[in-house]
């Protein structure tokens, strides 16, 4: 008879996650992540497969999320250019409040393994293009409304907003004075205007 899992897969990926994204891969050994997934290696290659597969798993899990709420903040926004300014600051104040400093799960990823391997470039891609999508659609409602300039291609300026953003989760990781997101954050807001 098979035995029950005595572990909740979903929670203990979420461990393996937050492990991940503080130590990045290559900086997490599987007997750690054996530990803060509270298993067995057995259950855990059971389960998830080696620390490759509960990585990508990892980055898939945080892809779903993050897009889900991203996507739906930009739909919801009832003013393109005020939603903008929110999700900079968002990031700026995480960044600023982040004693680990984690910086961005997805970033890190990218900046440590995109390079590298396929699998997880392609995760990494599929991020960026959910949130360009979000942001030209978001760009192109601002256009509209006389909020954002017009003339300018929508989804070249969602792309320069998605690389400010990727630049201050970079910063994130050792940039401790908020002036310099401040500064971020409004020539952003006027190359937008």
């Amino acid at each position: 008879m098979a035995r029950c899992k005595e572990f909740e897969p979903d929670e203990a990926l979420q461990k393996a996650l937050d492990l991940f994204w503080l130590q990045g891969f290559n900086g997490a050994s599987i007997q750690e992540v054996v530990d803060c997934m509270g298993v067995s290696r057995s259950s855990l290659y059971d389960t998830f497969g080696d620390k490759k597969r509960i990585y990508l798993q990892s980055l898939q899990k945080r892809l779903c999320s993050g897009s889900t709420a991203f996507v739906a903040f930009t739909q919801a926004a009832p003013k393109a250019l005020d939603a903008i300014r929110q999700l900079l600051e968002r990031t700026a104040t995480e960044g600023m409040q982040d004693n680990q400093k984690k910086g961005c799960f997805m970033v890190n990823a990218a900046v440590e393994m995109a390079a590298s391997d396929p699998e997880v470039r392609q995760i990494v891609n599929q991020n960026r293009l959910n949130v360009e999508t979000a942001l030209t659609a978001l760009i192109s409602r601002g256009q509209a409304a006389g909020e954002i300039r017009s003339g300018a291609d929508p989804r070249s300026l969602a792309r320069f907003v998605f690389n400010n953003f990727t630049g201050m989760n970079v910063a994130a990781k050792f940039v401790e004075d908020r002036q310099v997101y401040e500064d971020i954050i409004e020539n952003v807001v006027a190359a937008l205007t």
